[in-house]
């Protein structure tokens, strides 16, 4: 496999999983809508194979590339009537190029002369923040852009370092992500560890509360399973027991009450969509079928969590969860999935 092959692989692979292998034996699609104020950022594959990046805004579609080339919508963020989405597509010498929208028009944050990719986005009064990743020569560096800027966060150690989530809490900036399978977060670009480096562990989202930092992901063991757990101020808790593999994906916390997306593998080995409520597990799908969960916003007494799910076809249907109970966003026809959830209150 060439460099560009494993690249490209690899971020399909993180974003949504979608192009593993098919579940024949899926359920049919819903395709009832049941939103309110609620944007969605994901993608959909066309007729000709490409992935179009889109958002939909109360289950309604917008497309954000023409379909000529792959396109990726990663999070999306909505700030009065402006709607926010960070992704990445590829240009035509074949590099994947970050980028963001604003209400649709795009605007670049790298020159396409090296592969990079955002997986968030904060807006915090007229300012964009956008968190990612750029390959240079000696390696991946993690990174995020304020209106275009781009600050590198792992200054001196460019190898194996991402960049996977960002919050803007008045004037700090918090960052999660990794740098050699260790978990770390940044605040004001200052690293602080998670983790060490006796088993990969990976921070994939941050979300501040007062004066609380919560950073989500999950951490292999001694069995090469991987286990779901949350830091709060540093401080570790473990959502599963590491007898079966489990990822987490996304943090939100309302009213004292912390949420964490993902999905754990079942004894037959698909992967079932589940959150956790103050370590309660709360499981999605049933586990037959291949599923996940991505992003989670939490409004009043409202969850909405995103995802997919694979149906009959074999195909990932982009779907998503309000207290519980799951709605489609597309007709399964083609792949899809949604990434990020945004709810307007």
């Amino acid at each position: 496999m060439t460099l560009k092959q494993s690249i490209i692989y690899s971020l399909v692979i993180l974003l949504s999983f979608a192009f593993l292998g098919c579940d024949n034996n899926a359920i049919e699609p819903d395709t009832q809508r049941n939103t309110s104020g609620a944007y969605m950022a994901g993608y959909e594959i066309n007729s000709s194979g490409i992935a179009i990046a889109k958002y939909w805004k109360d289950g309604v579609p917008t497309a954000l590339s023409n379909g000529t080339k792959d396109a990726f919508a990663t999070s999306i963020n909505v700030s009065g009537d402006d709607v926010y989405v960070a992704g990445y597509e590829m240009n035509e010498r074949g590099y994947w190029v970050a980028k963001y929208w604003e209400n649709g028009i795009s605007t670049a944050l790298t020159d396409g002369t090296k592969f990079a990719y955002t997986n968030s986005i904060f807006v915090s009064g007229s300012d964009v923040y956008v968190a990612g990743n750029e390959y240079e020569a000696s390696g991946q560096v993690a990174k995020y852009w304020k209106n275009g800027i781009a600050v590198n966060l792992n200054k001196g150690n460019t190898n194996a370092a991402k960049a996977t989530s960002i919050y803007v809490s008045g004037s700090d900036v918090y960052v999660a992500g990794s740098i050699w399978g260790r978990a770390i977060y940044w605040k004001n670009g200052i690293a602080t560890t998670l983790t060490d480096a006796s088993r990969e562990a990976y921070a994939n989202s941050i979300f501040v509360s007062g004066n609380d930092v919560y950073v989500t992901g999950y951490q292999e063991n001694f069995n090469g399973n991987q286990f779901v757990k949350y830091w709060k101020n540093g401080t570790e808790v473990k959502l599963t027991d590491g007898t079966t593999k489990a990822y987490a994906h996304s943090i939100y916390v309302s009213d004292n009450n912390v949420y964490v997306t993902g999905n754990e593998v079942n004894g037959s080995g698909k992967n079932a969509a589940k959150y956790w409520k103050n370590g309660v597990g709360i499981n999605l799908t049933d586990g037959s079928h291949i599923a996940n969960a991505t992003s989670i916003f939490v409004s009043g007494d409202e969850v909405y969590i995103s995802g997919y799910e694979v149906n009959s076809s074999g195909k990932y249907v982009a779907k998503y969860w309000k207290n519980g109970i799951a709605f489609n966003l597309t007709d399964g026809t083609r792949n899809a999935g949604i990434t990020s959830i945004y709810v307007k209150y």
